[in-house]
């Protein structure tokens, strides 16, 4: 039934992906970036080595949790490259819960399609930086934006009952003061975004393990910057 989903992790129950909500976090494999300073290597480039978690045996462990657990919440890696990801999301809400999303913005015609279905009450994007510096954050040559510009202003016009954040990581040398500007003027008028700090903890790229994060002096004049464009910035590094 499942045959295009591939489900590598599941964490039951948390209050940090979707503060005020108890989620279910489903990490499904694979990814269509490279980012140097990634955390989840084994989620992007060694998938072959990962046990899978039965579709089936996550739906019952969900419905185990029916009565305590608000939302379930799909990540990656980057969930939207799995086909039956819309099905799956369907067979959740099915069982009475809310549904989220973490996406990097490639894939906007999914999205699009699942929030005319009204199926998501969550949606998380990574912005991974302004547009001109898309490809040498996400570590591909010649990348197109396009698609993560349409993924953008999809969030932009959700409907108001869809909680929508843009999260960046503020990655050393990469993501710089005037990109923060850049990025806060793209997503002008959004609802939330998130300034998460940088970890050195396994990246994808080893040389980014050695790097020195923004002091909380720098995060937090970034993060001011973000709060002139949005409605609200959640500041992951206090």
């Amino acid at each position: 039934m499942f045959k295009n989903i591939k489900i590598g992790g599941i964490e039951p129950a948390s209050m940090l992906e979707r503060p005020g909500f108890i989620s279910a976090i489903v990490f499904l494999l694979g990814c269509n970036f490279r980012c140097p300073f990634c955390h989840n290597p084994e989620l992007v480039t060694t998938t072959e080595e990962i046990t899978l978690y039965p579709t089936e045996e996550v739906l019952k462990m969900l419905k185990a949790k029916k009565g305590w657990v608000d939302s379930v919440i799909f990540t990656g890696g980057e969930p939207t490259l799995h086909p039956g990801l819309p099905l799956l999301i369907k067979e959740v809400r099915k069982m009475g819960f809310q549904a989220g999303l973490h996406t990097n913005g490639t894939n906007p015609a999914m999205l699009k399609d699942l929030l005319a279905e009204d199926l998501l009450s969550y949606v998380a994007m990574d912005v991974k930086n302004r547009p001109a510096k898309y490809g040498e954050t996400v570590g591909i040559k010649d990348f197109d934006v396009e698609p993560v510009k349409e993924n953008v202003r999809l969030m932009l016009n959700a409907k108001p009952e869809v909680d929508t954040i843009f999260r960046t990581t503020a990655v050393p040398d990469l993501v710089t003061e005037e990109d923060i500007e850049e990025i806060g003027k793209w997503i002008k008028g959004g609802k939330k975004a998130a300034l998460q700090q940088f970890r050195t903890l396994k990246c994808i790229d080893k040389e980014y393990e050695k790097k020195t994060p923004y002091s909380k002096e720098t995060l937090n004049r970034m993060a001011d910057t973000l709060e002139k464009y949005v409605d609200q910035v959640e500041r992951e590094f206090i």
